[in-house]
């Protein structure tokens, strides 16, 4: 019987160029981290529409066994799709190529998954961001009484560098962008579906991740074209169910 590593994490990689290096430093420093726990980690570096420079500081610097490989989808969630097919382990964690791990993410991750056996999306509990505009930002547990989740009407409170199951991924694909149609923010779309089927968001305490901010970005092209999230019905369901605690609490409010 063959033993599946205990987490798969996904690189997607575009042209980013020698930024990749660090990307892949802090990966590796975080795979050893793991390792020594006991853990087995796969790693899977998705080169979609990469150029040379990116290509070849991939293969200088991903970690010894790495499997890299390429596509031609032009589109981040359609290659994160294209790379869960790709991986063996029993949880799968993203890590896009200008961003970094913090050195404890991917054993904590590991084992808050393991602890709690509940449908989860796990986030670390902190990001920081650099370059253009840095600053440090506490990721909300859905489980905080703070929470509210009429707040992803408005916003993502979460980064796309998550960690779950599998079977989640494979369930629920990440959904296309289509600037033309209006939808994009796949990340943020894909949350919603999955809250909808009924996963948690929680944060892993202790946990950090570092966010590179660059002048011109994917999600800056996204705003610019003024797109939404793929349609779910999570908001109306939400707002059915406050609608009927309210009239339930009316109800039953003694007389004055």
């Amino acid at each position: 019987m063959i033993d599946l590593p205990d987490a798969s994490i996904v690189v997607n990689a575009h042209r980013e160029g020698l930024m990749v290096a660090s990307t892949l430093k802090s990966l590796d420093r975080a795979k050893a981290f793991a390792e020594k726990a006991g853990r087995t980690i796969e790693i899977v570096v998705c080169l979609d529409k990469g150029d040379d420079l990116t290509r070849a500081a991939i293969n200088q610097f991903a970690p010894a066994g790495t499997a890299v490989i390429e596509a031609s989808f032009g589109d981040l969630g359609l290659s994160r799709n294209f790379s869960v097919g790709k991986t063996c382990g029993k949880y799968i964690g993203f890590l896009d190529a200008d961003d970094l791990f913090g050195e404890t993410w991917i054993e904590l991750a590991i084992r808050s998954a393991k602890c709690d056996r509940r449908p989860v999306v796990w986030h670390p509990e902190f990001n920081l961001y650099f370059g253009d505009g840095p600053r440090i930002v506490r990721h909300i547990d859905m489980e905080d009484e703070k929470y509210d989740p009429l707040w992803l009407i408005s916003g993502n409170p979460w980064t796309a560098l998550c960690f779950a199951d599998r079977a989640l991924f494979e369930q629920f694909p990440y959904p296309k962008t289509d600037l033309s149609r209006g939808v994009g923010y796949e990340d943020w779309g894909w949350y919603r579906q999955v809250i909808e089927a009924g996963w948690l968001h929680k944060s892993v305490k202790g946990a950090a991740h570092a966010i590179r901010v660059k002048p011109v970005s994917l999600v800056k092209q996204t705003t610019a074209a003024g797109v939404f999230p793929v349609a779910t019905t999570l908001f109306r369901k939400m707002l059915e169910r406050r609608a009927e605690s309210a009239y339930r609490r009316q109800a039953i409010a003694p007389p004055r």
